[in-house]
């Protein structure tokens, strides 16, 4: 399966429940666990100009899309979590930016050229949360897992939950997790690459031990984000 299928899966897969991660995923060996970043303002200031933040970023923006995060594992989750926001936040009707905006400045070339391909689902679903009104899109994240880190290039893996509803119809809660592969270049963070799948799924009311040891272990392989106030 070409990644450029996999990607207009993942696309498909936000209507289904796969809610903003417009990526798609695999999970990687463990190389590490740091301690959770502080991630709350994903929301980047109104400035131009970016510098190397002390804290993991984002320190400025390009077309109010937050970009400058610190060369740091705690810089690298950060740059993944926003990369995931934005694009959520494209796909919602009277979006400040497009989806092509996001993927033009989070991304690396070689990436850009397959991801740009999502442009015309994301735009089919813009349209369908904008008709019938009111809806709803959102997700959250639970969790990180740095699967690797140099100070060229991470893995990190960000476990969400995502709902979505209208009155047309709506997805109950979804799990899932997207891998995003980050190298540093220009002096930032950019998604080279990026994967999903469903899933780690808390069982359901009567689910065997078998099923509800295996979802706490594969829970417990991500640490908790710590900007909840």
């Amino acid at each position: 399966m070409t990644r450029v299928r996999v990607y207009r899966l993942a696309v498909a897969a936000v209507i289904a429940g796969l809610i903003g991660y417009l990526a798609v995923h695999a999970l990687l060996t463990q190389v590490g666990q740091p301690r959770s970043p502080s991630l709350g303002a994903h929301t980047a200031p109104s400035s131009k100009t970016v510098a190397l933040p002390a804290s993991p970023g984002p320190a400025g923006s390009v077309d109010r899309i937050g970009v400058g995060f610190a060369r740091t594992p705690p810089g690298a989750v950060a740059a993944a979590v926003n990369y995931l926001n934005v694009l959520e936040r494209a796909l919602i009707p009277g979006a400040r930016w497009t989806w092509s905006q996001a993927i033009r400045t989070l991304t690396t070339r070689p990436l850009e050229a397959r991801a740009l391909a999502g442009q015309a689902a994301s735009d089919r679903i813009k349209a369908q949360l904008a008709h019938p009104s009111p809806s709803y899109l959102g997700s959250w994240p639970l969790g990180y897992w740095l699967l690797s880190f140099t100070r060229a290039r991470a893995r990190v893996a960000i476990w969400t939950v995502g709902a979505m509803a209208s009155p047309s119809g709506s997805v109950p809660a979804t799990f899932s997790t997207t891998t995003c592969r980050l190298v540093w270049t220009g002096g930032d963070w950019k998604i080279a690459d990026a994967e999903a799948t469903a899933g780690p799924t808390p069982p359901a009311a009567g689910a065997s031990v078998t099923q509800v040891l295996g979802f706490v272990g594969d829970a417990r392989a991500f640490t908790g984000f710590g900007d909840v106030p």
